[in-house]
């Protein structure tokens, strides 16, 4: 499986990062989005909407993070407590990647990006900001459950949200306001795995 990537994307590192807690081998391609690679007539014909990640399995290919990372489990892990088999425990984590893409990772866009020159400035930023800082209170107060998310077991909703939480850094923000999502994001990132994956985003805060 090929793996289009690039390091500035938190998705793509969530898909990353799921590759090496399966403990699956992959060949990863970073594509430089700043050069415009991603519009190149090769990668069309693999993503027509020119993103990343986009996953390419032989003639398969699909391109939304969280759809690429329950497949990684589907395929290559299926047994593995990342992504369980029990069909509560499943929707759990389901519902909290849902959470990530619509609530959470999408306020992330409307507050942070527009700062970082990502995306132009929204008409009412500051009330942006708000919202972001209430979804975090939401995810401090409702979401998480134990030392992970979802109890004892980390999966891959905890992979995902870890790395949409990894984009306030370049701008120095932290989470000591939020004592549940600053601990568990402690335990998330001394991972080896999520320590590897970042390493490659490093450069993006200097």
């Amino acid at each position: 499986m090929e793996l289009f990537s690039h390091p500035i994307s938190p998705p793509a590192r969530a898909c990353e990062a799921t590759f090496k807690f399966a403990k699956v081998d992959f060949k990863l391609t970073d594509l430089d989005l700043f050069a415009g690679e991603q519009n190149k007539p090769e990668f069309l014909a693999i993503n027509p909407a020119h993103c990343v990640p986009t996953l390419k399995d032989g003639d398969f290919s699909i391109w939304e993070s969280r759809a690429i990372m329950q497949y990684i489990c589907n395929k290559c892990a299926p047994d593995s407590s990342l992504y369980p088999k029990e069909p509560q425990a499943r929707a759990q984590v389901d519902f909290l990647l849902n959470w990530d893409l619509g609530d959470l990772y999408a306020q992330i866009q409307k507050s942070l990006y527009p700062t970082l020159g990502f995306r132009p400035m929204p008409a009412d930023h500051e009330a942006e900001k708000k919202n972001y800082q209430a979804k975090l209170q939401f995810m401090n107060d409702h979401l998480i459950k134990g030392k992970f998310l979802t109890g004892d077991n980390m999966t891959i909703a905890d992979i995902s949200i870890a790395a949409s939480l990894s984009m306030p850094s370049l701008m120095n923000q932290t989470f000591e306001a939020y004592p549940k999502v600053d601990a568990w994001l402690k335990t998330m990132n001394a991972f080896p795995e999520m320590q590897a994956v970042d390493a490659r985003f490093q450069p993006a805060r200097a």
